[in-house]
């Protein structure tokens, strides 16, 4: 029996990664995925049950990626960490990688909350809220449960409207919304 190779594996994701940002994930199908990855049929199905699988796997990586990065990039924020967080969303409103949110492109194109994509899009996002509710509970905030939801709900409205007008300007409306909340929430 062959084992699976890790690298193989993240170089297959890495390119329907790349394809997913530019066409999105039921645009691309997998005789694409292979020819921008190199490999052929059979070592993508080793690594991946099918394109279902492919996709999910790619936002559960990103979305671990996503996360780290978000969490260090308030680490050592003066003030609210929660606030902060809108400062790093502005910055990468405003690079040449930012291609709109790969999570709220899945939940459109895979409605379905049974299915496996969608699955993971909901780990992503409890993952997030997990963290935005430790960040309410270090900052004690009234109902940190309540708060990160409210935040997670600003941080996904800031992503969706910098998509859709192409500005940063969303990541600084959502920051006075956030400290306001902060504020109210004392």
């Amino acid at each position: 029996m062959r084992t699976r190779d890790p690298d193989i594996r993240q170089r297959i994701l890495d390119s329907a990664g790349e394809l997913f940002n530019e066409h999105g994930y039921r645009a691309v199908g997998v005789e694409l995925v292979l020819e921008k990855s190199g490999f052929a049929k059979a070592t993508l199905y080793r690594h991946f049950k099918g394109k279902d699988a492919l996709v999910a796997a790619y936002l559960a990586r990103h979305g671990e990626s996503h996360l780290a990065w978000l969490k260090q990039s308030v680490e050592r924020a003066k003030g609210s960490k929660l606030v902060a967080i809108f400062d790093a969303l502005e910055k990468w409103f405003k690079s040449p990688d930012f291609y709109g949110c790969s999570f709220i492109h899945a939940v459109s194109e895979y409605p379905d909350p049974e299915h496996e994509v969608r699955k993971t899009v909901d780990a992503v996002m409890n993952a997030m809220q997990d963290w935005l509710t430790e960040l309410a509970t270090e900052e004690k905030l009234k109902q940190p449960g309540a708060r990160a939801r409210q935040f997670l709900l600003l941080i996904e409205g800031a992503k969706l409207r910098a998509e859709a007008t192409r500005s940063h300007a969303p990541a600084r409306d959502a920051k006075v919304v956030a400290q306001a909340l902060l504020d109210a929430s004392r």
